[in-house]
């Protein structure tokens, strides 16, 4: 059994998908820690969001938990643009697997995310000068990556190439350009070393094991559901390209109201009005977009706040069986949905696209769910099933 301790619920999603796409058997596990009927255990945690020091202590007492289920290895999924707080949180599962250091290699190139020499590359761009530094959640001042994980809160980190000899304490972020070159970190896998990174890295340390005996046992279906919710929860560009897409494929778009909008606190009165409108739709047999359309000026909720309503809309529709597709973009929403509605396990079925997974779950039998980040894009094969 291999384990994987990810900081947000999307990357659990999109890790999850990796191994199925491979054929291991999967299971994303969100509160419990227990050895489940699966090849690998992906732990959802919302480590992202937390305090360092509370990060930190949060990876201690996972790691301990799952050591104790004598897993092959624990990978740690990160950020692709190292997001988060990833020095802490590494640092303490070294400590406690008392592992000498961690390989972390974020690169994802089938992304054009590389590191060269040490720089963070999206596409041909620095990432300190690409679309990320555009929000204000994701700007970076240097690109450098022992920059950015030190100002991070790492204490120890060095940038390493592949003819280099590897220290023997700290982190180590590899530069990686190509699959290829993720192939060879691969290798570099051992008793000594924490294996950490994003999805891509994960995907070639699969390729140098055996291959699995047997698929996930989830039932694996392509069939989309005839009611179908999207929650656009992300403020990238991107998603507000999805929901002109999803317009123009017919889908009702249900946005946040204003007065829910520009209010000081989440109006729970008319949060439930909000949700009404949404159930209506989704019962005509429409394939419904939930989204904040608005353009943030003056007083307005907080992120969270708005995470928190569209969470809310959700678990109205879920529990009323008006919905047997629920599709979610970011981690802070995806989080919020499965608090909400009290979901510890998910399975994922079908391996869309590369970090869209989409999953059953054990609490709602006629419910799907499928995620992706913010910052990823819903493909073409989504838009084309409806």
């Amino acid at each position: 059994m291999l384990a994987v301790i990810t900081d947000d619920f999307t990357g659990a999603s999109e890790i999850a998908g990796v191994a199925l796409a491979k054929g291991y058997r999967t299971v994303i596990e969100t509160r419990p820690v227990h050895r489940p009927d699966a090849d690998v255990i992906v732990i959802a945690t919302d480590m992202r969001s937390l305090a360092a020091t509370d990060a930190a202590n949060l990876s201690a007492k996972l790691t301990e938990q799952i050591l104790a289920l004598e897993p092959d290895f624990i990978f740690k999924k990160v950020d692709s643009v190292l997001r988060g707080n990833i020095g802490p949180e590494l640092e303490a599962q070294i400590r406690i697997e008392q592992k000498s250091a961690a390989l972390l290699v974020p690169a994802n190139p089938s992304r054009k995310r590389t590191i060269a020499n040490g720089i963070y590359y999206v596409g041909k761009s620095p990432v300190a000068e690409s679309g990320f530094s555009q929000n204000r959640k994701t700007a970076l001042s240097s690109s450098s990556v022992v920059d950015i994980l030190e100002s991070r809160g790492a204490s120890k980190v060095a940038c390493v190439s592949l003819d280099d000899a590897l220290s023997t304490s700290g982190i180590l972020v590899g530069n990686a350009a190509s699959n290829e070159d993720l192939s060879a970190w691969a290798t570099h896998i051992d008793d000594r070393l924490v294996p950490a990174g994003a999805a891509d890295f994960f995907a070639a340390i699969l390729d140098c094991r055996p291959a699995p005996q047997r698929i996930n046992g989830a039932q694996v279906s392509t069939a989309i559901g005839t009611r179908t919710l999207y929650l656009c929860g992300s403020n990238y560009p991107s998603s507000r390209e999805a929901v002109a897409i999803a317009g123009n494929h017919g889908a009702s778009i249900v946005g946040m109201p204003d007065e829910i909008y520009y209010g000081d606190k989440v109006n729970s009165d008319a949060v439930s009005v909000w949700a009404r409108n949404v159930e209506s739709a989704l019962f005509k047999g429409h394939t419904v977009v939930v989204a904040a359309l608005q353009i943030q000026q003056g007083d307005c909720l907080s992120g969270r706040q708005i995470t928190a309503a569209m969470a809310e809309v959700a678990g109205h529709v879920v529990r009323r069986n008006a919905v047997d597709e629920l599709m979610i973009e970011g981690g802070a929403t995806s989080q919020a949905v499965m608090d909400t509605l009290q979901i510890d396990h998910l399975y994922p079925s079908d391996a869309v696209a590369p970090g869209v997974t989409r999953m059953r779950v054990d609490n709602y039998p006629d419910l799907h769910i499928t995620m992706k980040p913010g910052s990823y894009r819903w493909p073409d094969e989504i838009w084309n099933a409806k």
